[in-house]
């Protein structure tokens, strides 16, 4: 049991939870204690194992990596099996379906595409810079429009109120992880956008090029160092001969 509490990482499922919350209350005020409590409270639940599944997800693809980032982590420390781990990501999403599922039909339909999303983006999108960073803001902003789905009843007036809430959050996640790309590439760090895509190292926008820290490239040629001058032996003759003439 431990080891799955660590796996599900509360404190983010909490954080989860009340977003969704809080998308809830903008969205229809004083109803969310009234008329909407239980399509809220099944949506804030499912946020939290949404959250929960989400985070196994990223300890599955990531076991490598964390072994030097994140040592504790259960499946690094043998705590969990992978296979448990995967039960309890697929279990989790489900049980999120569910709960959405007890919201309304919409509510289900986001948790869809983002258990989709959220595999595309272990699976391969967060290694390709500005498509990973576009369905990270976008899951972020989506906390908000499902507490508005959620709570929809035919009224379009909560979902316009959460979708507010949704670009603001979409805007500020998305400019945080672009510039957390831009730093880690001036830094020569592993996260940084694709070929042909954003600011390029030694662009003029992007700052001055330089070695990986600790890389093989930061000992030879292509760190960028370049190589000290060797003279061809007359012009170094010449040279030693002018010097004594000056004395």
């Amino acid at each position: 049991m431990p080891g799955f509490l660590r796996l599900s990482r509360p404190v983010n499922c909490v954080m989860s939870a009340v977003g969704v919350a809080i998308g809830g209350i903008v969205a229809v005020g004083p109803a969310a204690w009234g008329g909407a409590p239980a399509p809220l409270a099944y949506a804030v639940a499912a946020a939290a194992l949404f959250t929960a599944g989400g985070n196994a997800l990223n300890d599955i693809f990531d076991v490598e990596t964390d072994r030097v980032n994140h040592p504790d982590r259960p499946l690094v420390t043998g705590a969990l099996s992978p296979s448990s781990a995967r039960r309890f990501a697929f279990g989790m999403f489900v049980a999120a379906e569910v709960l959405a599922a007890l919201a309304n039909f919409w509510a289900l339909g986001v948790v869809f595409l983002n258990a989709a999303l959220m595999y595309a983006y272990e699976s391969g999108l967060k290694r390709r810079g500005v498509p990973g960073n576009v369905v990270i803001a976008y899951l972020v902003g989506s906390l908000f429009l499902f507490a508005g789905v959620a709570v929809y009843r035919g009224d379009s007036t909560p979902l316009v109120r959460t979708s507010v809430l949704a670009v603001l959050a979409f805007l500020t996640t998305l400019g945080r992880e672009v510039t957390k790309d831009i730093e880690d590439m001036a830094g020569g760090g592993a996260r940084r956008p694709p070929p042909g895509r954003g600011v390029r190292p030694g662009h003029p926008r992007g700052g001055r090029a330089g070695p990986r820290r600790g890389g093989p490239a930061a000992a030879g040629p292509s760190s960028g160092a370049r190589p000290p001058r060797r003279l061809a032996p007359r012009t170094a003759l010449r040279r030693a001969s002018r010097l004594k003439r000056l004395r």
